[in-house]
């Protein structure tokens, strides 16, 4: 070749070289550019979800998040789960509640603030998740469906229920364990296997969560041809030791405080009777009536969750995720199932893979819309996107910014006295002392949280006394009960005369109904009473004088006494 045709050739190749080192720079600023725009949306995205959830932070607590949050107050104090106060709970319910009380505070504003702590790290994850599933784009979609799911005001997004914490572990053990496949470093299967156990140990619902990334870690490696045996079952392996490690960890505390045993009766064998108690047809009517609740001013999400479910499948997708969306649908929609109640605060469990779901849609349209440019490609889905989550918020603009705290809890939960309970503890709480107790007939423990007062023995669930006497054991606990109350007499007695607060079950020993009339004798004087006559009509009486002779004009009313 001669030396001007080699100088043309050189002058050719660097010209090619710089055009490619001009569209790879360039390249490398647009990806640089897009990761600060998603960063920037995802900022944005808490900023608003913190404004949202801190105008809920003085929400009055309903009863099941008021008897987590007393066991975690009684942590902090020194108490025993099982022996000094229970649920049908696994401990990692009551030790997560104490952390948070431990952090953020034993009031109620403390708590929500712990919650929406919670909210915010979770909406963070499940940003990551997305993203390392699909892309920035998805993970920014699946951060903001998720942010406004978990508020459904029907599935109690509002509230500080222990689903919330579920769904914590959850997501942080799904993030772990795509790391995990990602690095292939035992660490991160370790740590997705401690999350998962959490999740268990919260609420045993977790199992399917467990159940769920132990199955997505063997499609995995199924597919990977040749199969390495030796990765697969030494990953694996070390994803369920850290579960059986984790939970066994728990059961080894909860032994050398003595309450092993209970904690078994408690959270294994007394839940059995809650689990058995529905009929089939019984529990369609209430998925059919709870689960239309839910999703309703949130229609579009599950309906493109559906989609997400399948569309993966006309992409050019990994076949493990294809196959994972519609296991992760299932395995998720399984833990509202247990009991078949299917209760609006359940389906908070199904929220984190419902985002993900609803990533992964966008994610497919935008790779069917590929062949017509990358910028139409990702436009369309985020302009849908877009005007979906701008008609969420304008759609429920009111419960977002204005919310009205007694009507979120009458629409939520109908004519429950949990309004009530909160200003009958605002007022019962400047007149308590160090070291006074307050005896609740009926369940409503979240009086504990606002008198800041505790129960006069480890009662301090109502309805469990008032359980079915032949499967559990009941009568024994009516005796505890009573001898404990005949020795100690409590300063302040709560008396709901609420059929559902008081939770009287088929074949309940009803003896301790009469008890307490007899109980109360010369030693208390009624101080207060309520009267529920509507849903936005309740009267407080709290003249002395007049509270002796008030006879109530509702089926629904509390009195309120004073040891003397």
């Amino acid at each position: 070749m001669s030396k001007k045709k080699q100088k043309i050739a050189s002058k050719d190749a660097i010209t090619r070289r710089d055009a490619i080192n001009r569209v790879s720079t360039g390249n490398r600023v647009a990806m640089r550019n897009t990761k600060y725009l998603t960063y920037a949306l995802l900022a944005i995205l808490v900023l608003l979800v913190i404004f949202i959830r801190l105008k809920l932070d003085g929400i009055p607590m309903e009863r099941d998040e008021g008897i987590y949050a007393y066991g975690g107050r009684m942590i902090l104090d020194g108490k025993v789960p099982y022996l000094d106060f229970y649920e049908q709970k696994f401990p990692g319910l009551f030790y997560s509640y104490a952390a948070i009380i431990a952090i953020f505070g034993r009031t109620l504003e403390g708590i929500h603030h712990g919650f929406t702590f919670l909210n915010v790290v979770t909406i963070v994850m499940l940003f990551f998740v997305g993203r390392r599933l699909f892309n920035d784009f998805t993970g920014v979609i699946v951060a903001a469906t998720f942010a406004l799911i978990s508020l459904t005001p029907y599935a109690s997004g509002f509230t500080r229920q222990s689903e919330h914490i579920l769904v914590f572990f959850a997501t942080a053990a799904i993030l772990s364990t795509l790391k995990a496949l990602d690095t292939n470093r035992l660490l991160w299967f370790v740590l997705a296997g401690v999350m998962a156990c959490l999740s268990l140990l919260v609420k045993t619902n977790g199992v399917f969560y467990i159940i769920m990334l132990g199955l997505s870690m063997m499609i995995y490696y199924a597919l990977i041809k040749p199969i390495d045996w030796k990765k697969l079952l030494l990953n694996i392996g070390t994803y369920s030791v850290a579960v059986f490690a984790t939970f066994g960890l728990m059961c080894l505390v909860m032994a050398a405080q003595g309450a092993l045993g209970e904690m078994w009766y408690f959270a294994v064998e007394f839940p059995r009777t809650y689990l058995s108690a529905v009929p089939f047809d019984v529990g369609m009517s209430f998925l059919q009536q709870f689960g239309g609740m839910v999703v309703n001013g949130y229609l579009p999400f599950w309906i493109i969750a559906a989609c997400g479910v399948f569309l993966l499948f006309f992409t050019k997708e990994n076949l493990h995720k294809k196959i994972w969306m519609p296991i992760w649908a299932a395995l998720a929609f399984m833990t509202v199932t247990p009991g078949f109640r299917f209760y609006g605060h359940y389906w908070l469990m199904v929220m984190p893979v419902l985002a993900v779901l609803v990533g992964a849609a966008f994610y497919g349209l935008q790779s069917l819309l590929k062949g017509r440019g990358k910028m139409l490609a990702t436009l369309i889905p985020a302009l849908i996107f877009g005007l979906i989550f701008i008609q969420n918020i304008a759609s429920h603009s009111s419960y977002y910014f204005y919310p009205n705290y007694e009507n979120i809890i009458r629409d939520t939960y109908g004519m429950n006295p949990f309004p009530e309970a909160k200003v009958i503890g605002d007022k019962l709480k400047p007149m308590a002392k160090k070291g006074d107790k307050i005896l609740l007939f009926g369940s409503e423990p979240q009086l504990y949280i606002y008198t800041g007062m505790d129960a006069p023995n480890r009662h301090a669930y109502f309805t469990h006394l008032v359980s079915d006497a032949t499967k559990t054991r009941a009568n024994d606990w009516q005796k505890e009960y009573i001898d404990n109350l005949n020795t100690e007499k409590p300063r302040f007695i709560v008396i709901f005369q609420n059929q559902v607060s008081l939770g009287v079950k088929p074949n309940a020993n009803r003896a301790i109904l009469d008890f307490i009339g007899n109980y109360l004798n010369n030693d208390y004087q009624k101080i207060g009473n309520v009267d529920i006559l509507g849903r936005n009509n309740t009267l407080y009486n709290w003249d002395i004088q007049q509270v002796q002779t008030y006879k109530p004009r509702s089926s629904s009313f509390i009195d309120i006494f004073k040891l003397k």
